[in-house]
């Protein structure tokens, strides 16, 4: 702090002393982003421009502060001023690739990354960044050759072999997903988000102790509270266990109050513990915050048919058509209620309706039993 406080006091000085140095502009606006000085950096690095219209480091630093200020479009001028001024440096290609990918430019990024890789072949950092805009587009082959290309440079990558992974989970290659988040570990024994992400494969191939206990470790590192314990609740319901599962996904909430999911699961718990009040809030909850959320109307719809709340059931099930029309469970459910309230009419259409949606599946005979029941109760009603 003491060597920060000198050099910004001695470029003051210089500056005071030689008011056209563009150089001690630059530096002091370095040492102004590095204590995140921002306005003051910008105003340096911005006289050093006006000074020198020609100083591609001083468009190249601007740059980075635009960036570090989230000032994508901003970053975008000043890398491509510099890019004007000196088109064989790499270095300016590939930090103008990262701002058009995060203004969501793919195609500019793609480009950008390769120029820089023309210049500077066997770039590793240069290929995990393109692998990354084409994990984005979902171009996995083509990012899995970067990620491999890069790993292959320097496979000290803890990053690198995390998204390599998250790639391979994506496509189903669990094993090597594996195989990728624990490398990622054994670089980097406290990158959370790969504990995490190994966690979640873990889950997906039913080994449940060893998801808990990465799912841990990546709340312990501080990665994804409310994320972590809803998978944790996830995984507890798996291994029936109700009260845990319950005391993760209330943990989840308090975390993100705003977590539908986790509101959505945990309401379906209450449910099945008889906890119809309980359950009932959380269901208004996610639907207050998620009106389209078609799985709580439907169950809200069920909860509302078994405490005779009719109207209001049957509001939630013209909800779940409303959503998704394709959704055969809401024409199934509304033709329950219809039926139950001898509309044996009503019922007869919308299970008429869910048949085409449900062919060839265990439902559909399900349903043809049950227009059968339906003509036969229209048949007795009209005698």
């Amino acid at each position: 702090m003491k060597h920060q406080v000198k050099a910004l006091a001695d470029y003051a000085e210089a500056i005071r002393l030689y008011p056209n140095f563009a150089d001690a502009y630059s530096n002091r606006g370095l040492l102004h982003r590095e204590t995140r000085r921002h306005v003051m950096a910008l105003a340096d690095f911005t006289a050093a421009i006006r000074i020198d219209p020609r100083d591609v480091v001083a468009y190249f630093n601007r740059g980075l502060l635009h960036m570090q200020m989230k000032r994508y479009d901003e970053a975008l001028a000043d890398f491509t001023a510099a890019i004007q001024l000196d088109s064989r440096d790499a270095n300016l290609y590939r930090h103008r690739g990262l701002a058009h990918a995060k203004t969501k430019k793919y195609d500019k990024s793609l480009a950008d990354f390769t120029t820089a890789l023309r210049i500077i072949p066997g770039h590793a950092e240069t290929h995990y960044h393109r692998g990354l805009v084409y994990e984005t587009m979902k171009r996995y082959d083509r990012a899995l050759a970067d990620f491999r290309t890069s790993i292959r440079i320097d496979p000290h990558q803890p990053d690198v072999h995390n998204y390599r992974g998250l790639v391979y989970e994506q496509t189903g290659m669990y094993d090597k997903a594996l195989a990728d988040y624990t490398s990622a570990i054994r670089i980097d024994p406290r990158y959370a988000a790969a504990h995490y992400n190994r966690g979640f494969v873990h889950a997906v191939k039913k080994r449940y102790d060893k998801a808990l206990a990465d799912f841990a470790i990546s709340i312990r590192l501080g990665h994804r509270h409310a994320d972590s314990h809803y998978n944790m609740g996830l995984v507890h319901e798996r291994m029936s266990r109700p009260d845990l599962a319950l005391a993760d996904y209330t943990t989840a909430i308090g975390f993100n109050p705003r977590y539908v999911r986790a509101l959505y699961n945990r309401g379906t718990l209450h449910l099945e513990m008889n906890s119809y009040q309980k359950a009932l809030s959380d269901f208004n909850r996610a639907i207050s915050i998620a009106p389209r959320h078609a799985p709580a109307h439907l169950v809200r719809g069920r909860l509302h048919s078994q405490l005779k709340r009719y109207d209001k059931a049957l509001a939630d099930y013209n909800a779940v058509i409303r959503i998704d029309p394709a959704d055969a469970r809401g024409y199934i459910n509304r033709g329950r209620l219809h039926y139950d309230q001898q509309g044996y009419r009503q019922a007869l259409a919308d299970w008429r309706r869910a048949l085409p949606l449900v062919r060839g599946t265990a439902w559909e005979q399900k349903l043809l039993g049950y227009i059968g029941e339906a003509r036969s109760k229209l048949k007795g009603s009209m005698k």
